[in-house]
């Protein structure tokens, strides 16, 4: 195989009109070959890019490392939506499509492309499976050295990874809520439930139970917000646009589940699963003399 390819985007953003007419155009032709040649480059550019990107990610693990040439790479991509559906049954051209909904302009780009690099990603790792030699033994769940906490399982085919890019996404937010969860502070972990629960912060006995003021659980609750964020966009930054912040809302989904199983369990939080809040305590009352 060829060198991999080094190529970048116009430093202007001229190419956003160009992307959006090369999407479209094959969209309604069905294939790279149909296109017009600036369209078709547009599209070899775009699969070229990408699939360095995630070759460079496999080099940490393989010994040698395939390279894609863009026409490669996009026939690879091309075969992926012939041959594969979600799990709901639809065919991934529609899907790719369908997920960038009423989108316009750079919105409608960015839903496209993100969707097109999850399913690039996806056909990557087959043909890594089949081409690449064989890998040392090492555990799926360990970190590998110079990933930033990639493990093997994301960087290969498994049986989670089967279903698709959504269940990459779904289960890479898994993940980081489960990281997130486990490391946060119990004032934290009260007012996601409250949170979960659709309770205010402010509602009554909230102050009382957290043993706290309301501001600071406001501030507990939004400091965590904002560094589960944070710290998904810093680790899935050199995803295709979309992808993390995909990631970030199904992970803050899933961490909400989590306070809840949480909170099921805990003295001060289990109070507010009822209904009407926590229970008041019953007010002590003197024993009268029954009257003869």
């Amino acid at each position: 195989m060829a060198q991999a390819p080094t190529l970048t985007p116009p430093a202007d953003g001229s190419g956003m009109d160009a992307g959006i007419r090369a999407w479209r155009q094959w969209h309604a032709r069905c294939a790279l070959l149909k296109c017009e040649p600036d369209s078709a480059a547009v599209l070899r550019r775009f699969a070229g890019i990408r699939a360095a990107g995630i070759v460079r990610r496999a080099g940490a693990v393989l010994s040698v490392a395939p390279v894609f040439e863009p026409d490669s790479a996009f026939h690879l991509f091309e075969t992926h939506l012939l041959t594969h559906s979600t799990r709901s049954g639809k065919r991934y051209k529609e899907w790719l499509f369908a997920r960038a909904g009423g989108a316009r302009g750079a919105a409608y780009l960015d839903a496209v492309q993100g969707g097109a690099t999850l399913v690039l990603r996806s056909a990557i790792r087959d043909a890594l499976r089949a081409e690449a030699p064989r890998l040392k033994a090492v555990p799926f769940d360990s970190p590998l050295p110079g990933t930033n906490g990639l493990t093997m399982e994301d960087l290969l085919p498994s049986p989670a990874s089967e279903a698709g890019p959504e269940a990459d996404i779904e289960d890479l937010a898994r993940r980081e809520a489960r990281d997130c969860f486990d490391d946060a502070a119990w004032r934290e972990r009260f007012a996601l439930c409250l949170r979960a629960l659709d309770r205010s912060l402010d509602g009554p006995g909230v102050a009382a139970a957290a043993r706290c003021g309301r501001s600071s659980l406001h501030a507990a609750h939004r400091a965590f917000v904002v560094a589960l964020g944070e710290r998904i966009l810093r680790k899935y930054r050199a995803e295709a646009p979309g992808v993390a912040h995909a990631i970030a809302r199904g992970a803050l989904r899933r961490v909400g589940e989590l306070a809840l199983e949480w909170g099921k369990l805990d003295t001060s939080a289990s109070r507010f699963f009822h209904s009407m809040g926590p229970r008041p305590a019953r007010p002590r009352t003197r024993p009268t003399a029954r009257r003869t």
